[in-house]
């Protein structure tokens, strides 16, 4: 239990301490605000997988991994956000931006359901979905779509960036890929 403990509160903590500084230091700069939203959402997704693997009440446990996996989604869709305003913001238009957002919207929201998992079991490792649904695996897919589409958009601003804003993006690709 205590490896649960110390694998995910730091990473709970830094995650908020680092969420409420950049909103703090400019919360009305859309960049902050995004990746503050990153941040907060990856919180949610954190704290949902430790409460599944601390917990030894199943329907608890089952619905910590649907909520784990309903914040997941978000995180994917946040992150084409963040590719679109970081370091510099893309010009897009609303009825575009609810266009993507529909999609992983939908199977957020399915995942909460039995579409996703179904049933669980409580190992000594963790919680283990043990029946899932076809949705389970396609927001696998859609969700690695939703990474390789910001990780593209990074991609380009890069090719048209100053060198300050390429050392920007080097460094967040960096610490997506850590």
């Amino acid at each position: 239990m205590f490896i649960k403990f110390i694998s995910y509160i730091p990473a709970i903590v830094g995650l908020l301490l680092v969420g409420v500084f950049v909103l703090l230091n400019d919360h009305k700069n859309i960049k902050n605000k995004v990746f503050a939203a990153l941040n907060f959402v990856a919180i949610g997704w954190l704290l949902s997988l430790f409460v599944g693997d601390t917990t030894k009440n199943s329907s608890v446990a089952l619905l910590s991994l649907k909520l784990a996996l309903f914040f997941g989604e978000f995180m994917f869709l946040l992150f084409v956000y963040f590719s679109l305003v970081f370091p510099y913001k893309t010009k897009i238009a609303k009825t575009t931006a609810v266009l993507i957002s529909i999609p992983i919207v939908i199977v957020a929201f399915l995942l909460l359901t039995p579409l996703g998992v179904s049933t669980v079991s409580i190992q000594s490792f963790g919680v283990q979905p043990e029946r899932v649904g076809a949705l389970y695996s396609l927001s696998d897919f859609l969700g690695i779509g939703y990474l390789l589409a910001g990780i593209f958009i990074m991609l380009l601003k890069y090719r048209r960036s100053d060198q300050s804003e390429k050392n920007q993006i080097k460094s967040v690709l960096f610490g997506l890929s850590i």
